[in-house]
């Protein structure tokens, strides 16, 4: 008896299964007692953020180059989807993410370097109106020397960065933005030209925590 393709995603449905993309995990590389010391440090600083004590955000960046993070798509029979490689052009978003879903971003075609992210994070401590915490990965960008010259300077206009231990992406709230952004979000026709992918990145950028709206467990 034939059985239909709908009658074959409830069957694994009812298996609680789920169709999913497979991610690369770093777990192996990671020191395991720091992730549960940084799970209850952030814990403790999103209780006082609920309390008004301080403001917490997330940064980090995110590369879109012309090539769909997502390598298949339904195609009608017979014809192939093709995407022009035009070189290596990329746009990379800086990001500061907050839980309630206020987002402040820069966008550059140049190689993010440490001067790249202490521009940012110039622009963003002189607005803030309060204690904030920014929560932040130790990739070398982040923790150059550059970097840790402006710390102190940073903390008198109250911004404070809490480095993330190595190998622990996912105790960054602003890497489930990244993958709704370029798994889900971001039109194939974006992926035509340089211009199209800007243009569709730029619209879902100003449109995120209102068109484009993301939930944190």
């Amino acid at each position: 008896m034939e059985r239909s393709l709908d009658w074959l995603r409830g069957l694994l449905r009812e298996g609680h299964l789920r169709y999913k993309r497979i991610r690369a995990s770093l777990r192996h590389k990671r020191q395991e007692a720091a992730f549960r010391a940084a799970q209850q440090e952030l814990a403790e600083l999103q209780r006082q953020e609920a309390a008004g004590a301080i403001d917490l955000y997330y940064f980090d960046e995110a590369g879109f180059a012309l090539r769909p993070s997502l390598a298949y798509a339904w195609q009608p029979i017979g014809e192939r989807l093709e995407v022009e490689q035009t070189g290596r052009a990329q746009i990379n978003v800086l990001g500061f993410l907050r839980r309630n879903r206020d987002f402040v971003p820069f966008t550059s075609e140049e190689i993010v370097t440490s001067e790249t992210v202490i521009a940012c994070l110039d622009y963003f401590a002189q607005r803030l109106p309060g204690k904030t915490v920014l929560v932040i990965d130790n990739a070398p960008v982040h923790t150059s020397g550059a970097i840790k010259a402006r710390l102190s300077e940073w903390a008198r206009q109250g911004l404070h960065l809490y480095f993330l231990p190595s190998y622990s992406p996912e105790l960054n709230l602003i890497e489930h933005l990244w993958r709704k952004i370029k798994y889900l979000w971001m039109p194939f026709s974006a992926y035509k030209s340089v211009k199209t992918l800007k243009q569709a990145l730029d619209e879902i950028l100003v449109g995120v925590g209102t068109k484009y709206r993301i939930t944190f467990s």
